[in-house]
């Protein structure tokens, strides 16, 4: 079964209760149909289309405030059988409701800042010192002085790669297939 789902459909009708007698004598198979109208235009051509889904059981109530020319959005279940050499679809409906537009409000567009914003402010500790920045920029504050400790590492400039020698270009003597000579680029 594959699962499907029409939004804002248009209804063109729904049927009223169908039975359909039991070939075993048992209880009538009982069904509703609802008929989406999913016709279109085009280069001045009406090309109609018309969709039935059937509601059984207990779902067959979700049509009782459905009417022709209301929009709603449906979900059900597309399925097929073979049958003396053919196949046959069934689109049986789970699920029907009004279809309401969302409304489309844009958000409103945040205001531009004006310059930088504020960065809070901390109370510098002791051994802090903020060192003057040229042209007058706001400043982060700096690390803290700490004292010099020994260095254990120092980092090696990496050694530089030895230069691979290029493939030995070896001549060109006849062509292997014809029109290699008409290329446009040397051989």
């Amino acid at each position: 079964m594959i699962k499907f789902s029409a939004t804002n459909a248009l209804v063109h009708s729904v049927t009223p209760v169908i039975e359909i007698e039991s070939r075993s004598g048992g209880q009538p198979f009982c069904k509703r149909e609802l008929i989406i109208d999913d016709s279109w235009d085009k280069d001045g051509k009406h090309y109609a289309n018309f969709v039935s889904i059937e509601f059984t059981g207990d779902k067959m109530a979700q049509l009782d405030s459905v009417y022709p020319g209301m929009r709603v959005n449906v979900d059900g279940l597309l399925s097929g059988r073979e049958y003396n050499n053919r196949i046959y679809n069934s689109v049986r409906g789970q699920s029907v409701s009004p279809y309401q537009a969302q409304q489309q409000s844009a958000p409103a567009p945040a205001p531009m800042p004006i310059g930088y914003p504020q960065q809070p402010q901390y109370q510098q500790a002791p051994g802090y010192q903020a060192a003057p920045m040229p042209g007058g920029y706001p400043q982060q504050p700096a690390a803290p002085a700490y004292p010099q400790q020994p260095q254990q590492y120092a980092p090696q400039p990496a050694p530089a790669a030895a230069p691979v020698a290029a493939p030995a270009q070896q001549p060109y003597s006849q062509p292997s297939s014809p029109g290699v000579n008409d290329l446009p680029f040397p051989h």
